[in-house]
């Protein structure tokens, strides 16, 4: 939020010369001609920020002058905003703690499908190719669980 100010240059002029002194000390306007002086447009910037979900109470009523029923509306629309917020924090916790589980139940799964295999290709008289099950389970195993916590 800005406001800008401005002086003409007679009253320039005239603050000007209330701050000479201060100015003189320090030498500034010593290379400056005097007509330059009288000339000066002196402006003045204010700027505010704000931070927080409300606008400071002076900003409000100023609001409220110029539009009746601002203020509350301003309320409203940030009570809204939070509430969608939370409810989209809610949403996105609840969707992770549902991937998570059904990591754990398709992992569970994928172990207990290798454990038959090994187990029926062993009763097969096949000990290579258990071993060759077990062995390419075991390394999809680890390779997720290491995944797994590198992505926490």
């Amino acid at each position: 939020m800005t406001e800008k100010s401005e002086t003409s240059p007679a009253e320039g002029a005239a603050v000007d010369k209330s701050n000479r002194s201060a100015f003189e000390q320090g030498g500034v306007l010593d290379d400056i001609p005097p007509e330059l002086l009288q000339a000066v447009i002196h402006e003045v910037n204010i700027q505010t920020s704000m931070s927080g979900p409300f606008p400071p109470p002076s900003v409000l009523e100023e609001y409220e002058r110029v539009f009746p029923g601002s203020a509350e509306r301003i309320f409203q629309l940030t009570e809204k905003e939070q509430a969608h917020r939370h409810q989209s924090e809610d949403k996105a916790q609840k969707d992770e703690i549902a991937y998570r589980r059904l990591g754990m139940v398709l992992g569970a799964t994928s172990l207990l499908l290798i454990l038959v295999a090994v187990v029926i290709t062993t009763f097969m008289q096949q000990p290579v190719v258990a071993g060759a099950v077990a062995g390419v389970g075991m390394v999809g195993i680890i390779t997720a669980f290491i995944r797994g916590r590198s992505n926490d």
